[in-house]
């Protein structure tokens, strides 16, 4: 129940994927930034899209530089992915900008799902961390009773795939326990 503060998507032609094709991936901008930066630098990519939905990024003003010096790199703004497509692999990606749909080639697609935890749906007077995050006691229920928090929206959460995994679980089995079943 949780959404990135600022999905990203990256393309990049990628010869050691597909001779000419591109790829493309799809993160919080600060990791997504970070990573198409790295992989313009290592493997000499033709082009990395990185497909933002927000009007800037709000990471670090050293990352926002350093993707800015990279020729490979393009930042599509005010943008999101609607669709990954292909058939025995990822062939492209359609985003939209201001209604306007278009279509990247691509020979992979990665999701990140960011590191901001996004609890605006979750009632105010539940406890949160400095950055936002949920506090939760050792079964991940919240301040409020019978309300459990898993993943990057829980204060403490270390931001890995396998880390929301193991909340999701935990916290499914500590609802199941409070619902009595």
């Amino acid at each position: 129940m949780t959404a990135c503060a600022s999905p990203i998507a990256e393309v990049r032609d990628d010869p050691q994927l597909a001779r000419g094709v591109a790829r493309a991936c799809s993160d919080d901008d600060r990791h997504a930034r970070r990573r198409a930066r790295l992989r313009a630098d290592g493997a000499a990519p033709r082009r990395v899209h990185l497909v933002h939905r927000g009007a800037k990024f709000s990471a670090r003003q050293t990352y926002i530089d350093a993707v800015a010096a990279q020729p490979a790199i393009e930042t599509h703004w005010n943008t999101v992915v609607e669709a990954i497509e292909g058939d025995d692999m990822v062939r492209k990606v359609r985003i939209n900008s201001g209604g306007t749909s278009s279509e990247l080639a691509t020979s992979g697609f990665f999701a990140y799902v960011g590191l901001a935890p996004n609890a605006e749906f979750v009632p105010a007077d539940i406890a949160r961390d400095k950055r936002g995050g949920l506090t939760t006691n050792d079964t991940l229920q919240t301040s409020l009773t019978g309300v459990f928090a898993a993943g990057v929206v829980r204060a403490g959460c270390g931001g890995n795939l396998i880390d929301a995994k193991n909340d999701g679980e935990k916290a499914g089995a500590a609802a199941a326990k409070f619902l009595g079943k």
